[in-house]
């Protein structure tokens, strides 16, 4: 019996005493815009990440409800954010039908991925009708300047957004 003790308490402090494994990183994606606007309004929905580390390129879809709000084509709709030194927007394509539009974007000239906090990019819309828009992520890829995938996260938390919209 004093035998097994003395085993559990090696075993014991040979476990406490061994290095903490690097925790791992903690990703949050959010989409931030106004909370409340009247119909006819126009207004941007910004990509802002913070948490990532060596981030090169991103893609991914915003679905929106487009019996609420409008995406103006004829324009330069969507902007490039603070986040990237260089940016590039090299793809977007809009689905009316699916109410949705993906998006990628990327540092161009740079032999390095961004790291920490900052706005991806920015959306133009107008709100065509009243009622509670849903903006919301999926297909989210990001991609490190080495080509590789950034998929070694413990906690990924991306906050979708509704905007309301008055008459």
């Amino acid at each position: 019996m004093k035998h097994n003790f003395i085993i559990f308490i090696i075993i014991l402090f040979s476990h406490c005493s061994s290095p903490l494994k690097d925790e791992p990183m903690s990703l949050k994606i959010s989409l931030d815009s106004i909370t409340n606007i009247s119909v006819d309004s126009e207004f941007e929905l910004s990509v802002y990440v913070e948490g990532v580390e060596d981030l090169f390129a991103m893609s991914f879809i915003l679905y929106y409800n487009n019996a609420l709000v409008s995406i103006d084509t004829s324009m330069d709709f969507v902007n490039a954010g603070n986040y990237f030194p260089n940016p590039f927007i090299p793809y977007i394509e809009q689905s009316f039908e699916e109410n949705r539009i993906s998006l990628a974007i990327g540092d161009v000239n740079s032999d390095e991925g961004s790291s920490g906090r900052g706005d991806i990019l920015s959306i133009h819309f107008k709100a065509i009708y009243s009622g509670d828009a849903n903006f919301y992520l999926t297909n989210l890829e990001m991609i490190k300047s080495d080509g590789e995938d950034i998929d070694d996260f413990g906690n990924i938390e991306i906050l979708n957004h509704t905007i309301s919209i008055a008459p």
